[in-house]
């Protein structure tokens, strides 16, 4: 089978080369030895040209290659970190919206049980008032007594009643931004598989 010609001519050139190197003198007072630049790069110059087109546009080919791939993952890493970012914003958010909600429904739960239990008091003391004055008639006294008790466990119970509803509206509020953190949380993690599966 015959010797491509390049072959040839790039054995030639690395035979140039290696007589060069042999026929080097070394540099008085030291272990370096002088080679002439100008005809070692004339040779290396030769030896590339004498490379076939096809094995130098590979290389080209790589070196283009490369540089698509490390500014494709230059993006992919910037599309990544802003993508982090605005999750974090987005459940931050949601955090601060579920602070503020669970803050004020706990706020009007307070203020809702406040108020049962001033209406229980005041509903009690009326009716102890209106007992004190009925001091002498014994059925009347009774039932009055049993009606203010009746209103304080309808208070009491009305307050326990709003403040179970509170706690439900904020466990639903709750459970509505958790599926929205799911959902971000699964939009990211497609996106980042995306990526990855474009590099």
């Amino acid at each position: 089978m015959e010797q491509p010609s390049y072959s040839l001519e790039a054995y030639n050139i690395l035979n140039e080369i290696e007589t060069m190197l042999e026929g080097l003198r070394k540099v008085p007072f030291s272990n370096s030895f002088a080679i002439d630049r100008d005809s070692a790069l004339d040779l290396v110059a030769e030896l590339r040209e004498s490379l076939p087109a096809e094995l130098r546009d590979a290389a080209s080919l790589v070196r283009q290659q490369t540089r698509i791939i490390q500014n494709a993952n230059r993006i992919a890493d910037s599309k990544v970190a802003e993508a982090e970012s605005s999750a974090r914003q987005i459940l931050q958010d949601a955090q601060n919206q579920a602070d503020a909600i669970i803050s004020e429904s706990e706020q009007r739960a307070t203020d809702r049980e406040t108020l049962s239990q001033e209406q229980a008091q005041r509903t009690i003391e009326s009716a102890e008032r209106k007992a004190e004055e009925r001091t002498n008639q014994t059925a009347i006294l009774k039932r009055a007594e049993q009606q203010a008790n009746d209103l304080m466990n309808k208070a009491q119970q009305e307050a326990q009643r709003i403040y179970s509803m509170n706690l439900d509206h904020c466990e639903m509020m709750l459970k509505q931004i958790e599926d929205r953190a799911i959902e971000i949380a699964d939009q990211l993690r497609r996106s980042r598989n995306e990526l990855s599966e474009a590099r």
